[in-house]
C-alpha cells in the first residue's frame, strides 16, 4: 500500500512503465492531478470494471481505476 505516494512511486518507476507497460490498479487515481498528468505522458488510459468487463473511462461511484496503455488494452480486451 503506497497511500498518498502514488505519484512518487510512478515517477520512480517511469522507465519500467515505459518498457513493460504493466497494468496498474490505482485507488483514487484522479485525486492527484500530477498522477493523472504523468499517466497521460506515459500513454496510459483509464478503465473501470463494470461487474462483467473492463470499460474505458471513469466510474464515478468506484474508487479504483485500472490504467493501461492502448496497446496493452487492445491485446487484452481485443
Amino acid at each position: 500500500d503506497i497511500e498518498g505516494y502514488t505519484y512518487n512511486v510512478l515517477c520512480g518507476g517511469r522507465e519500467t512503465l515505459r518498457q513493460y507497460e504493466p497494468i496498474l490498479l490505482i485507488e483514487n487515481f484522479r485525486g492527484d492531478s500530477r498522477t493523472v498528468q504523468l499517466a497521460e505522458e506515459l500513454a496510459y488510459e483509464e478503465y473501470y470494471f463494470d461487474g462483467s468487463s473492463l470499460r474505458t473511462g471513469t466510474l464515478s461511484s468506484g474508487p479504483n481505476s485500472f490504467l493501461m496503455t492502448r496497446g496493452m488494452a487492445k491485446m487484452i480486451l481485443g
